[in-house]
């Protein structure tokens, strides 16, 4: 017998109920703060791969909009 498939749908939904529930349950800003930067490098490590390795293409205008996202907030 076979188990029936999670389809992305329901993946996108525990995604988001783990997300408003973080914090909550993580009161710890710090500890936030690096669960987002660890999902936000490895959503740049699989946008890399797929278009580095899968698609050949090797495009590094992402990196510039990413490096100077935090020189706003700094300077204030």
């Amino acid at each position: 017998m076979q188990r029936p498939r999670i389809t992305g749908a329901l993946w996108l939904g525990g995604l988001a109920v783990f997300a408003l529930v973080l914090p909550l349950v993580v009161p710890n800003p710090f500890a936030i703060d690096i669960f987002i930067r660890v999902l936000l490098f490895a959503f740049i490590g699989v946008a890399w791969i797929l278009m580095g390795g899968y698609a050949k293409q090797l495009s590094l205008g992402h990196a510039a909009y990413l490096g100077s996202a935090p020189i706003p907030r700094r300077s204030s």
